[in-house]
């Protein structure tokens, strides 16, 4: 439930065009809810360093957090990735990840938030029957 109370006050102030960062972020940092008000924030043209130095303190290994890195500070070195981003938006803010994909880019899922595919697996034979 502390969850969805989470979400809720973070729609809440998405709704209303309040800043989406937390007022505490050792507490309760979500790295997804944050890179995505971070890439909300960069929509909107009011960039601040603060959520990106949170991500990166408490959760610099996502391949996610180094893409935001790079669209925040495009002259420093990018961080290396260490794998593919679990959010499509991070995927698409860094064109040259499509060539690294472990399967065809042609099948992505573009309704999703997250970096998917739509029918790259066969089915499970089992399933079949």
């Amino acid at each position: 439930m502390k969850l969805v109370r989470q979400l809720v006050l973070q729609q809440d102030r998405f709704a209303r065009r309040e800043p989406l960062e937390p007022d505490d972020m050792r507490q309760g940092l979500d790295p997804l809810a944050a890179l995505l008000a971070l890439y909300e924030s960069v929509r909107r043209g009011d960039i601040k360093g603060k959520i990106l130095g949170a991500l990166q303190e408490f959760f610099g290994e996502l391949p996610d957090v180094a893409v935001a890195q790079q669209l925040l500070n495009p002259k420093k070195k990018a961080s290396a990735l260490n794998g593919i981003p679990l959010l499509r938006e991070s995927l698409m803010r860094a064109p040259k990840l499509m060539e690294k994909l472990p399967l065809p880019a042609g099948l992505l899922d573009y309704g999703s938030i997250w970096t998917s595919w739509l029918g790259a697996v066969k089915s499970p034979s089992w399933k079949k029957k």
